[in-house]
């Protein structure tokens, strides 16, 4: 989990079907901003926030076709 530079933001990163699921929810309602999804082996590990706020990345492990154990990370915006 992390905020964003103003704390009205929050993201947050996990697993959902076999894909990193990451989602930025408003902190004042706790409503849903946005959500999306990157297809991997495993969830997400890690979480970090643009110093602008206009972008997180998410980072963790991933299974290659033909490369065994990787890593991805993946930027996201909402």
């Amino acid at each position: 989990m992390a905020a964003s530079p103003h704390g009205d933001t929050v993201f947050v990163t996990g697993s959902n079907d076999g894909a990193y699921a990451t989602a930025g929810y408003d902190t004042t309602i706790g409503a849903l901003r946005w959500a999306q999804r990157y297809h991997a082996s495993s969830p997400g590990q890690s979480v970090a926030v643009r110093p602008t706020g206009n972008a997180v990345f998410v980072t963790g492990s991933s299974t290659g076709a033909t490369s065994g154990y990787d890593y991805a990370t993946v930027a996201c915006s909402g």
